[in-house]
């Protein structure tokens, strides 16, 4: 992997009920993630001690391949029902949940297919507006993981 991106899933849970949560997660929801072309970084269990009778924060991190993995494994992820009934089957385990995604800030020009020039920059040179969550790299990985959707939702039909 030349760039990485992490998807990072923070979930508090419900008083004593972490490691069931964290035990769910790798056995039922991760298998479909890898799938997805996401790969477990770690899980961060804090505080670090399973409480019977208080909330943890779990925290999964995940990396995937440049922004082309992270628009295939959002594409993939938005059409597989698996994804959506993990967490609603999970929510009596929850308290709040949250996902963000990022990357290393070294990475972020590529990520962006800007070549090492600021965003901003870029654009105003080009007289182009950014389009997608901000910049051109990403526009890009989506047209090609759309073409890839179209593609096999004609040969499903």
């Amino acid at each position: 992997m030349d760039t990485q991106v992490y998807v990072v899933d923070t979930v508090v849970t419900k008083p004593g009920r972490a490691r069931e949560f964290v035990d769910s997660y790798l056995r039922d929801y991760a298998p479909g993630a890898r799938e997805r072309g996401m790969t477990l970084e770690r899980i961060v269990v804090s505080p670090p001690v399973w409480f019977p009778d208080a909330s943890n924060t779990v925290t999964a991190t995940w990396v995937l391949d440049g922004a082309a993995g992270w628009w295939a494994m959002t594409f993939q992820g938005r059409t597989d029902e698996r994804v959506r009934q993990w967490w609603s089957g999970a929510a009596d385990l929850i308290v709040e949940r949250s996902r963000v995604t990022g990357a290393a800030a070294a990475d972020v020009d590529e990520l962006c297919g800007t070549g090492g020039v600021a965003v901003e920059d870029a654009f105003a040179d080009s007289g182009r507006v950014a389009d997608g969550p901000g910049h051109a790299g990403f526009a890009d990985a989506v047209t090609a993981a759309e073409t890839r959707a179209d593609a096999r939702e004609s040969t499903d039909a």
